[in-house]
């Protein structure tokens, strides 16, 4: 099921996928920008070991955060791309 979400902020995000297998199914998160192709990724902190071993490819910047999604969700990030390809890019 894919939705499109304006709420009156400028952003015109469709909705891609949630993990079904998410207690409480909302969690991880996928949606694209309809108007730039960006992705917009809601995930899991990357617990310590993670965020270490990306930490030691260089820092993350203020305002950034390291992300993880589960391995399952590999067809939603790839239907996401698809949509990012097709985006209204002005």
């Amino acid at each position: 099921m894919r939705t499109t979400i304006d709420r009156g902020i400028g952003m015109d995000l469709e909705f891609v996928a949630v993990d079904d297998k998410s207690e409480g199914g909302t969690c991880p998160t996928i949606w694209v920008d309809k108007d730039t192709g960006n992705f917009v990724f809601q995930g899991f902190d990357a617990p310590a070991d993670m965020l270490a071993a990306c930490l030691a490819q260089g820092p993350v910047p203020e305002g950034e955060s390291v992300v993880h999604l589960p391995r399952h969700m590999a067809d939603a990030i790839r239907r996401a791309c698809e949509l990012a390809e097709r985006a209204d890019v002005g």
